[in-house]
């Protein structure tokens, strides 16, 4: 590949998510630089064209409003971006661009689809989808799915049982899961008298924290920190609990801010309910926030998801509880409180299972594999 003449020109296409997206940015896109070729990601936002990491940064200048004017409005506007960058191979990150995808397969260009979600699964949860709708939804994306992946040169997704779905229409399905990028990690000293629990995400009732709220409510020098975006509906419901003032909420703070965070913090907290989109109690790997804080060397409480349990066999990282409980929440908490030197071992356990198998580097191969089959075939 190195020693082609003419780079292959890539574009990545997103109209939802940031342009400085961890999976796609940070990690796809830089990969495929760093490994020459030449890349443009093609995002929706008002902020101006830039190079970044030698990545291409080209906007539609355009931010939507809500989600329903994007799904109706993004395709048309980048459609003309897609032609007018003229690519080799074009990366698709969202489900409302499924019919984009396959138009440009249809003028002669290579397609790639990028399943970061069970998306069918994913409908049946959708607040913004009337509830009597979703599972209709949820059928008619099925259905849309399948025909559009029988004509893509290839799909990837980012666990085990999605692929096996995904083969029913189409061989060509690679498993490229979003582990971390291996970062140092720099411990603070941590007070003796204190137990901090730690949290960054979206801030939803899907995460339990309430269980959380309730867990800790008779723990005594124990504060839950949190980070991410809030609704103030839901803030307002953890207001209630009598232990919300043994809760810090930061908003949301920045990746450096993040790490700091997991520095000062004893435990992270990973209790995620049993959705569709994790097919239940099988879980998804897709979901990098475990990994995060095993790569920051702290002891996991994390929902008891077949997937993190299966890794457990290869080194004890954390406690799986049932993300329900109270009492498991809770048993789990004092465990670790009372056995520091458990807490410890657990968390560099939790590191040498990133830095051995869990990380970013892992998968570059296999994204990379995905890209160099298809620019044999463009040379054919």
């Amino acid at each position: 590949m190195k020693n082609d003449k003419r780079k292959i020109k890539v574009c990545h296409v997103t109209s939802a998510h940031n342009r400085y997206d961890g999976r796609i940015f940070l990690k796809q896109c830089v990969s495929l630089v760093n490994n020459n070729y030449d890349v443009t990601l093609l995002c929706c936002d008002n902020i101006p064209d830039e190079k970044k990491n030698n990545v291409n940064i080209v906007s539609t200048n355009k931010k939507f409003s809500s989600i329903y004017d994007r799904i109706f409005n993004s395709k048309k506007i980048l459609k003309n971006k897609c032609i007018e960058i003229d690519a080799d191979i074009y990366q698709f990150h969202d489900p409302d661009l499924l019919s984009l995808a396959l138009k440009m397969k249809k003028i002669g260009k290579k397609v790639i689809f990028d399943s970061h979600e069970n998306y069918p699964a994913l409908f049946l949860e959708r607040e913004w989808i009337p509830s009597f709708l979703r599972r209709i939804c949820a059928f008619l994306y099925s259905k849309k799915e399948n025909r559009a992946f029988r004509k893509m040169d290839a799909v990837i997704c980012v666990t085990d049982y999605v692929k096996e779905r995904i083969k029913r229409v189409n061989s060509n399905v690679y498993v490229v899961t979003n582990y971390p990028i291996i970062e140092n990690i720099h411990k603070t000293k941590l007070r003796s008298d204190l137990t901090t629990l730690c949290f960054a995400g979206g801030i939803r009732s899907d995460w339990n924290h309430e269980v959380i709220l309730k867990a800790i409510k008779d723990i005594e020098n124990i504060k839950y920190v949190v980070a991410g975006n809030c609704t103030n509906d839901y803030l307002n419901i953890l207001r209630q609990y009598e232990s919300f003032d043994k809760m810090e909420f930061l908003g949301k703070i920045n990746h450096c801010e993040v790490k700091e965070l997991y520095a000062k913090s004893t435990i992270g907290m990973a209790l995620c309910s049993y959705r569709p989109n994790t097919e239940y109690k099988m879980g998804s790997l897709g979901n990098t926030k475990i990994f995060e804080y095993m790569m920051s060397e702290l002891p996991v409480i994390f929902t008891d998801f077949e997937v993190f349990k299966n890794i457990l066999t290869e080194g004890v990282y954390g406690i799986a509880v049932n993300p329900y409980s109270e009492e498991d929440v809770k048993n789990a908490i004092k465990y670790l409180i009372d056995n520091p030197d458990i807490a410890l071992k657990m968390g560099k356990t939790g590191r040498k299972l990133v830095e051995k198998k869990y990380n970013w580097e892992s998968q570059v191969p296999i994204l990379l594999s995905v890209y160099e089959k298809l620019g044999r075939q463009n040379e054919k």
